[in-house]
């Protein structure tokens, strides 16, 4: 009957009067003596079991372009539908639970076709049930179950326990999926219940009606949703015109005969009966089974947006595309179009774990211009990464970071010892060619580094490869698309390290280097490979910096979030600033809370001499924008009393203090928006006003000065002499909104505010502007005609704007008018961000037309071949200058005759008029010898007369020289030509680039060095001078070798280090200097001019021989220290070969611009 088999066995049938305590087997009981008399076995009959397949065949049929949540849906609502009505005679129906067995697995292979797999690894259980908040179809269960399995002979005759099971669905992922059975009361624990429930309500409602009250939540919280109907249909809006709906359960059966629309719920109704099942248990156990939040959302692209938290976040239902276009007449080809949307956001979404590695299909292909791997043939995946990774955003990813990381490196040059950071020219398809590679930024070491044992990036220890240094350092970054089953981006580029350092056809520079491998799927990031001194901490730094804020990547994080209409529910409500700042005045109540001035302390001296504070009388500053109402709450010092942490107790106190004033007024009166001052003050303020869900509170981005109200006398003296917490009202307009509108009074406070926290004196000056001008009783600011007003306005601009030029060193009367409002305003005038530019270039790249260029490059085929490449093609081809390139200090180092017009010698400054030769360079140190001799009136005072530029090779640390001086060069040329004779050697002097406050262990060791070889030098009058490079100005400043410095410097091998063991500042003492424009000098220089081997390194020798002559120098960039560039640039284009005519390879023609 009505679907079910009955087998009742009344008790006289019974062997030995035993009863069956199975859960498909009802108690008969008599009403009268509550005997049980009989016992009836459920079971679903054929009927009820056809009816359920017809309905999921129907599903199966109609889902031919349906989306793959409508299909888990509707499948769904037919489970719960049976579920609900048979419950515990499914479980006896042993048919039934192989229908549903069948029919689950039947929704999944439709699901899996829709994305043409069906392949099982790639839908493991957690992209079906997982529920849809966290991007699953929600699915529920039924298959998973164990069906029993015994011998059917006597199975009919005897009812001892069964023995055998088989498995209803399985899956390789082990995983105990909830069954739906679990989470519903059998039919006959319902009956009971309800009866027990409906008796205490009657009960309950006795009670109260003896006690004249009513029913309430709280007593009924038990039995809310229980009973047959639920307790809570008589809680109902509409219960009293239900009452009055007579027939509706055989009128809803009816409908099946007139409305053409499957109803599986046709035998109940949610208004009468109540919801006869709760699946919320079922949802917790579910996500549990499935490894949790974390683990679900490992299946996923979550890490690939960059969230930090998935609380928070919600999927847009529908893109606006979808909802405009639903209603429309549409053909059949465009609604399944429409239907692709969301399967392509399902599938985008699960695609780590669709597209995973360990699928044994045919041949893995590479998506076009991306290094992402497609395992197998997914279209709708396809097409959404392509459009994610559009415009060659996976090349400008992998050239954005290896130009952060080249800026990185040109930071810490200093501190690695690094000489030149050089950008190498890769292919354009560099970054998705997959099996080989090549270095993209090649370090150059000043001194050869020690090199570490290859090893991860993440590792603390590194073990040093004894005997291994090295000159060249290469790094590599590889980019990569994770997924599910390969995802530890250590173990991709420990392989990736290896394999391309071995292999034939990657070209890298030198044998040592670090390969930095991006997974841009799952946001991790590793590097493995060697290291040497203090690589591994700054690229750690570096990468966690680069990975959080690089512009490329944030472009794809955000093309991510989109592709899956994945967004934060944060409150996007705009802080104050000054585009919104005329939203103040509309016609809602808004409320500036200001907090500055709640704790507030004085600074004394302990009698023990110590530095101690003492809090004093504070105040909260709540302030109308509209009206110039201000509610002033006195905050007294015995509020902090006893308590710790008082900054903090302060802003949960001022948010207090704001709810209390917010309870005490009417509704009418109660403000709309409350802003705050400072940005602290946000989270307590949401605490404490939970119960005004209505009230926005937004931060500010201008910086409003309502903490100068505690200059004015008339608030600084009441809040000071208050003995007690009090609240106080004042209007800060006045009586000027008589004659002006708010924005212009408001206006016109932040003036006299600002204008208060810049110069209180000379502002309360100008608020009098005679002596006739008084203050009314009532009132907080003098009493002023409009015209009066107007003038003092302008004197007040005009005296933030001069402070505000002073603070910054800009000329103000370059500002624009939107810069002067926001300076009054207080909002920070910055220029616009790199960062930003940089985003929206590469959105807009894609539309430009870029210039062609012209790449050309040298690879290896698989075969171990050289390839010559030419590419045109707009990427990868960013040119990164170094600080250390010398076309950079080339031009730099034109300036430098303006910087000598500010000399800084021993703190006394001198202007220097006349010719300046200027041969340095601003990094690279320069160093000269000095000579000279004392006046014939003053033995004490040397003269330098002369300075010998010998040939040299500088870095930024120290300069190389032969180890013959100028005077035995000379003196070896015969007497009577000696420029030096009569002269003594002075010492030495050479530029720095930046100024140090002591004489450097490198100087002091070179100077014992020559003290030491050469005996002409003493020591008590040789000096080491230094001319340093500080902004628009030189310092020149001497040092002289102390006996105990010349010791230690003699006996000191670490030449390199700038701190070896053993150095003391105190080992060189200053020298007085002094600069004359009366006293004319002499240069010497190598035969030839050619005395700077910066360019020419390996002709630079200790042992080399020179001669001298006296010549104005050469600069340092001049022409014949670098002929190397000038020949490079003449063969740009192609080597020259003057024979190719006659072997018949003519070169085009090339106009000869000399000729």
């Amino acid at each position: 009957m009505v679907g079910f088999e009955v087998r009742i066995l009344p008790k006289i049938r019974t062997y030995q009067e035993e009863f069956s305590m199975r859960e498909g087997a009802w108690k008969l009981q008599n009403e009268g003596t509550k005997e049980m008399t009989a016992q009836a076995f459920l079971r679903v009959e054929d009927a009820g079991m056809r009816e359920y397949e017809n309905r999921v065949r129907q599903i199966l049929m109609a889902s031919g372009s349906t989306t793959f949540t409508k299909i888990a849906n509707k499948w769904n609502t037919a489970l719960i539908g049976l579920m609900t009505y048979y419950r515990e005679a499914v479980i006896h129906t042993d048919n039934l639970l192989d229908l549903l067995v069948k029919c689950e697995n039947k929704i999944q292979t439709r699901i899996k076709i829709g994305l043409n797999s069906k392949m099982p690894s790639r839908f493991p259980p957690v992209v079906f049930y997982t529920p849809k908040e966290l991007g699953g179809l929600g699915m529920l269960s039924m298959g998973h179950i164990l069906i029993p399995q015994s011998d059917l002979r006597y199975t009919r005759q005897t009812e001892t326990g069964i023995t055998h099971f088989r498995a209803g669905l399985s899956h390789e992922e082990d995983q105990l999926i909830p069954n739906l059975y679990r989470y519903m009361q059998t039919w006959e624990a319902e009956f009971l219940d309800s009866q027990r429930v409906w008796a205490e309500f009657a009960l309950k409602k006795q009670e109260a009606n003896t006690q004249n009250r009513r029913l309430t939540l709280e007593d009924l919280e038990d039995a809310w949703d229980r009973g047959v109907p639920r307790i809570n249909t008589l809680f109902q809006k509409d219960r009293h015109t239900l009452a009055f709906d007579k027939g509706w359960r055989i009128r809803q059966d009816f409908k099946q005969y007139q409305i053409l629309r499957m109803n599986p719920f046709s035998w109940t109704h949610a208004r009468h009966d109540g919801k006869l099942w709760n699946l919320n248990n079922y949802r917790t156990d579910m996500i549990q089974a499935l490894g949790g939040v974390e683990g679900i959302l490992e299946h996923t692209l979550f890490k690939g947006t960059y969230f930090p938290t998935w609380e928070g976040l919600f999927w847009e239902k529908a893109s606006g595309f979808e909802e405009a276009m639903k209603f429309k007449n549409l053909t059949n080809a465009q609604r399944s179009g429409l239907n692709q949307i969301p399967n392509r956001r399902f599938t985008l979404w699960w695609s780590p774990t669709i597209n995973r590695a360990n699928v044994y299909v045919g041949f893995q292909v590479q998506l076009d211009l991306t290094g992402i791997f497609m395992h197998g043939k997914i279209p709708t995946l396809k097409i959404s990464l392509i459009q994610i990774f559009r415009a060659h955003l996976w090349q400008k990813i992998h050239e954005s970071i290896v130009m952060d990381l080249c800026q990185v490196f040109d930071m810490e040059l200093d501190t690695l010892e690094i000489e030149m950071v050089q950008k190498e020219t890769i292919h354009p398809r560099k970054s998705y060619k997959m099996n080989s590679s090549c270095a993209d930024i090649l370090l150059f070491a000043s001194h050869r580094w020690p090199i570490s044992k290859p090893s991860l990036i993440s590792e603390s220890k590194d073990a040093n490869d004894p005997g291994v240094v090295s000159q060249k350092y290469w790094i590599d970054v590889q980019l990569r698309w994770g997924d599910y089953d390969s995802h530890d981006i250590e173990r991709y580029t420990r392989a990736k390290f290896l394999d391309y350092t071995t292999d034939n056809m990657s070209i890298y520079p030198s044998p040592t280097g670090v390969l930095l491998g991006l997974d841009l799927a799952y946001n991790l990031h590793s590097g493995f490979g060697n290291w040497f001194p203090g690589m591994k901490p700054l690229l750690h730094r570096a990468m966690n910096k680069i990975m959080k804020s690089n512009p490329a990547m944030y472009v794809l994080r955000e093309r991510v979030r989109k592709g899956l209409q994945l967004y934060s529910s944060e409150a996007t409500e705009p802080y104050l600033n000054s585009t919104n700042f005329g939203e103040l005045f509309s016609s809602q109540i808004i409320w500036f809370v200001d907090d500055t001035n709640v704790y507030r302390v004085t600074i004394h001296r302990t009698f023990e001499g110590n530095m101690t504070t003492k809090p004093v009388n504070g105040a909260i500053f709540i302030f109308n924008p509209r009206t110039g109402q201000l509610f002033l709450k006195i905050i007294h010092t015995s509020v902090w009393a006893g308590q710790k942490r008082l900054a903090q107790l302060a802003r949960w106190k001022t948010a207090e203090e704001v709810a209390a004033l917010i309870r005490s007024l009417p509704p009418e009166e109660q403000p709309r928006q409350l802003i705050v001052t400072r940005k602290g003050m946000l989270d307590p303020l949401e605490v404490h006003l939970l119960d005004f869900p209505n009230i926005v509170i937004k931060g500010s981005e201008l910086m409003l000065p309502f903490m100068s109200c505690m200059s004015i006398e008339k608030f600084g003296d009441l809040i000071l002499k208050a003995t007690q917490p009090e609240m106080v009202l004042f209007n800060l307009y006045d009586d000027w909104l008589k004659s002006i509108s708010p924005y212009t009074a408001f206006s016109r406070l932040l003036l006299i505010l600002r204008a208060l926290r810049v110069s209180p004196d000379r502002t309360k000056v100008l608020l009098r502007p005679d002596k006739t001008t008084v203050t009314q009783q009532h009132h907080v600011w003098p009493t002023l005609t409009e015209s009066e007003w107007m003038q003092v306005e302008v004197q007040m601009r005009d005296l933030i704007l001069a402070d505000y030029g002073k603070r910054h060193n800009i000329n103000v009367g370059a500002l624009t008018q939107n810069e002067i409002r926001d300076i009054i305003l207080g909002m920070e005038i910055a220029p616009p961000t790199l960062q930003k530019q940089q985003i929206e270039e590469l959105e807009n790249r894609g539309k430009e037309s870029n210039a062609i260029t012209t790449v050309t490059t040298k690879t290896l085929n698989v075969h171990g071949q050289e390839m010559v490449i030419t590419t045109v093609s707009p990427y990868e081809n960013q040119r990164f200058s170094s600080k250390t390139e010398w076309r950079v200090r080339a031009i730099a180092a034109s300036t430098l005759h303006l910087r000598t017009n500010q000399l800084y010698v021993n703190s006394e400054d001198i202007r220097e008029t006349g010719y300046t030769y200027c041969i340095s360079d601003l990094r690279t140190q320069v160093s000269v010898y000095l000579y000279g001799k004392s006046p014939a009136e003053s033995p004490q005072v040397k003269e330098i007369w002369a300075m010998a530029l010998v040939p040299q090779l500088g870095t930024h640390q120290s300069v190389q020289l032969p180890n013959l001086l100028p005077d035995e060069v000379l003196a070896a040329g015969g007497t009577e030509n000696n420029p030096l004779k009569g002269l003594e050697p002075l010492g030495w002097l050479h530029t720095q680039s930046a100024e140090f406050k002591d004489c450097t262990a490198i100087d002091m060791t070179m100077h014992a060095r020559v003290l030491t070889d050469h005996k002409s030098w003493l020591a008590d009058q040789a000096i080491m001078a230094t001319c340093s490079f500080t902004p628009g100005s030189c310092s020149l400043t001497a040092w002289r070798l102390t006996s105990q410095g010349f010791q230690w410097a003699k006996s000191n091998k670490d030449v390199s280090n700038p701190l070896p063991s053993g150095y003391k500042p105190e080992f060189a003492e200053k020298a007085q200097m002094l600069l004359s424009d009366i006293f004319l000098g002499f240069f010497l220089v190598p035969e030839g001019g050619i005395w700077n081997y910066h360019f020419m390194g390996s002709k630079m020798r200790a042992d080399m021989k020179y001669s001298l002559v006296l010549e104005t120098p050469h600069e340092f960039h001049h022409e014949l220290h670098r002929p190397q560039h000038f020949l490079t640039f003449t063969d740009m284009g192609g080597e020259t070969n003057p024979g190719a005519a006659d072997k018949g390879n003519a070169e085009a023609d090339r106009e000869d611009l000399f000729s």
